[in-house]
This record gives C-alpha cells, structure tokens and sequence, in this order.
C-alpha cells in the first residue's frame, strides 16, 4: 500500500505589501504568534516560490529571508496504492491470499513516515476464526525501512493458519515533517492453511457463518479458503448480477433470502481446489423471544428455514438436501457436495402433520381451566401451516367453520359457527389442508 500526502500552502503578506505563492517542498516552518486568519512565522523558507507586485510583474528566487505574513496549510488526500507480501500470493477479494505463517506483510508508503506513530496507529485484526480461536486485534511487530519505504508487519505469533487478517493503518501515523496521512487505509491477509487435517472456519467477519472440513475434504498439502458473507456486494467467483437474479427469483416464489455465504477453496498456486470430502456449513440466524418466527421478519418461521445453493447455470436457488434446523443453536446446518454460493431462505411452511387442537374435550364449565379450557380461551389449533385453512365439520359433514391462514403458528377458534353463534355439544370434525397436504382430526364440545 502505497499512502501520499503532499502538503500545499499560500502565503499572504502584511497589507499594503506584494504577495508570493510557496509550493512544493520540503521545508521547514519557524512559526511565532498566531494572527487572525491563519498563524503568523518568519525566517527563512526554502522553496519554490513566485513573487507578484502589485501589477502583477512576478520575479522569483530560492529563500524568503526574513519575511514576515501568514500561512494558511491545505493538505490534500491521501491514496492507496499496493500492498505485498514477498512470497507469491495471489489477490482474492482485494485481500493478499495465500500468504505463508511465517512471512511478513509489506506496506509501501511514498514518503518516509515516523516509525513510533506507525507502531502506535496501526493495528492487526484476526477478523475470522479457524479452529476455536478467537478474533479480535493481535500482537505483532512493525519495521519501517527508510531506504525503501517499506514497512512489514508481522504478527508476534504468526499468522494463524486459515484466517483472515486485517492489517488498519490509521490517521495517527505522521510523515517526518509531523504531517499526519489524510485518510487511514487498510490491507487484508489470508493465511495458508494445511489441508490434510479436519478444520473449522469461520465466514470472513462473521462468526455465525462456520464450515466444517473433514480431514482430507479438499485433498493434501496448503491452500486456503475464501469464505466470506457478502457476496451479493462482492463476489470472490460467482459473479454479483448472478446471486441478484436469483434473489429476485426467490423473492416472487415467496421465499427471500435472509443472508448468503460465498465459499471457495484455492491451492497454494492459486488454483481451484474441488471438495471430495463432506463439509458441513452452519449458518446462524435470530429468535431471541424464542417465538418460532426469525427476529425482524415477523412471517418467516424458523421450522421453515434452509439451505439454498446457487445453481450457476440457471441463476436459480436451489434446496440443499439434508438441510437441517438446530433451535437450541439458533443455526441451520447442511453437507456440502461442492462450494459455491449458499443462502438462508424460508419457503411458505405447509408442513400440516405436526397440527393438532386442545383442549379436547372442551368443556368450559367443567370446573378444570387447565385441563378442559375457559369460555374465552376457546379451542386452540396449534403448529400450523403458513397458508392454507381449517375447518370444522358436524358428523354428517356439514360445515361449521372455515377459517383461512395467514402466517400465525395458531388460530384460536371461539366455538361458534359461520354465522358468529356458539356450537351445539357433540362431537366435530376437522381438518387442516395447505397445497397438497391434509391432516384430520375430532373435537368434543361439552357445554
């Protein structure tokens, strides 16, 4: 990474005296009192510098001796070149991927910057997790080689292997003139990992993403892994407009996706690596009420949520098999016969053979609440269908009540009919239908 900053100033003269206009450098600035509209100095400047008169005749020299006026400094910005690390990597996500544990991490600065702010303002970030280790900032060493501009970073420890790393160079560190860079800057590392033993990995920045690698799932000897949760707005492979097209695709189908994860694996030489194990990817979501519904998304049920892969050819997201939901974990797991783009979708939950109805029977003046229900609880069917409808049947088969769903895991029926009048005692008969899929069952009213 490559950071300039040049500093450009004009120099206003005392009233009623010619004006120069200082550009270029270095130079060193002797300042005194602080006068209205910039700060006072005086001494000798050396620079380049243009003398006008007051008819605009202009002569010019190489010091200003003596003079006296006001300086007013305006910086320009900064900007990033490059970033390398020695060893051959290559660049995946803007990041040096690929990078060996034991090799260094080398920023090019375009003008020699003090080595203690860069110790100071610069921080080394483990921003994913392999194998239980934590992330967060590590110690690392810093040296900065005036000849060549070259500051390399490298981590105390090494790099962990697996992991992204984010290297922040921050608007603390000064050149030697004290002038801080305009606008902080950042690189990333992705480690070397070795790929004969079992690991597990976390998504780049997001810990509730994980893959779990078998050993030997992506062959022998070091690679790594791009694994990141934000492909839709920076594709590693697949390319952006791709996972656009089949989001809106999924959307119409009623099933939006709630995030997506993209997952390659490379070889050391930057090629890619095809799975032949089974890996495993987790992907986290929220229900922190524990009310069966994914926070924020108040008709998306978390018994419907899966897996979905991006089927590259079709631009369509497609169920993965085998898809599981673990509600004590909060995350939804599935085996991985390849890697691509994998999303978190919920399809319309027409699941009806969990539905069931209490209290059966139901008799609300039968002096038990708990056991036989209230006037006003009513009969409860409970782990429904996200669309569809119930209805309730007499014996012969006449229809009592029919009631069309809209997304809730209950309906409360109050025990009355079409028309709104309280049922007769007897037995009833129900059922609960959504597509193709139908559950029957009987119902007791004792009044």
């Amino acid at each position: 990474m490559r950071i300039r900053t040049v500093l450009f100033a004009t120099l206003f003269l005392l009233p009623g005296a010619a004006f120069a206009t200082l550009s270029g450098g270095p130079y060193e600035l002797r300042r005194s009192v602080v006068a209205p509209g910039g700060e006072a100095f005086g001494g000798a400047y050396r620079t380049v510098y243009v003398l006008r008169d007051a008819l605009g005749a202009s002569s010019s020299g190489g010091s200003l001796e003596g003079v006296s006026g006001t300086l007013m400094p305006i910086p320009s910005g900064a900007s990033v070149l490059s970033s390398s690390a020695p060893a051959r990597v290559c660049v995946r996500l803007g990041a040096q991927a690929g990078v060996p544990v034991a090799e260094a991490l080398e920023v090019t600065f375009s003008v020699a910057v003090e080595p203690a702010s860069l110790a100071r303002a610069t921080t080394v970030q483990a921003a994913s997790l392999a194998d239980g280790a934590s992330a967060g900032s590590v110690p690392y060493t810093v040296e900065f080689d005036t000849s060549s501009l070259i500051a390399r970073f490298v981590p105390q420890d090494g790099w962990r292997e697996g992991t992204f790393y984010r290297v922040l160079v921050g608007s603390g560190v000064v050149d030697l003139g004290g002038s801080p860079i305009s606008e902080p800057a950042s690189a990333g590392v992705v480690s070397l990992l070795d790929y004969s033993p079992a690991h597990t990995l976390s998504a780049f920045d997001d810990p509730t993403a994980t893959l779990e690698l078998p050993a030997g799932a992506l062959g022998s000897g070091n690679g790594f892994v791009i694994f990141h949760s934000s492909p839709a707005a920076a594709g590693d492979r697949v390319p952006d407009g791709l996972i656009a097209q089949a989001d809106a695709r999924a959307r119409a189908a009623g099933r939006p996706t709630l995030r997506a994860v993209e997952i390659n694996a490379y070889d050391a030489a930057c090629a890619l690596r095809s799975v032949s194990g089974t890996p495993v990817l987790s992907l986290g979501y929220a229900d922190s009420d524990a009310d069966g519904f994914v926070d924020g998304r108040p008709t998306t049920r978390v018994r419907s949520l899966a897996l979905w892969n991006l089927d590259e050819d079709s631009g369509n997201w497609l169920r993965v098999p085998g898809s599981q939901v673990d509600e004590a974990a909060g995350v939804v797991r599935a085996p991985l016969q390849h890697f691509s783009v994998y999303a978190l979708a919920a399809s319309p939950d027409r699941e009806v053979s969990a539905a069931y109805a209490y209290p059966v029977p139901w008799r609300p003046f039968g002096g038990n609440p708990a056991r036989y229900g209230t006037l006003a609880g009513g009969i409860t069917f409970a782990n429904i269908p996200q669309d569809g409808n119930i209805s309730v049947y007499t014996l012969s088969g006449e229809l009592v009540r029919r009631q069309e769903l809209s997304g809730a895991l209950k309906w409360v029926w109050d025990v009355r009919n079409s028309r709104g009048e309280p049922v007769a005692s007897g037995v009833y008969l129900w059922s609960v239908r959504s597509g193709d899929k139908a559950k029957t069952g009987k119902l007791m009213v004792i009044r």
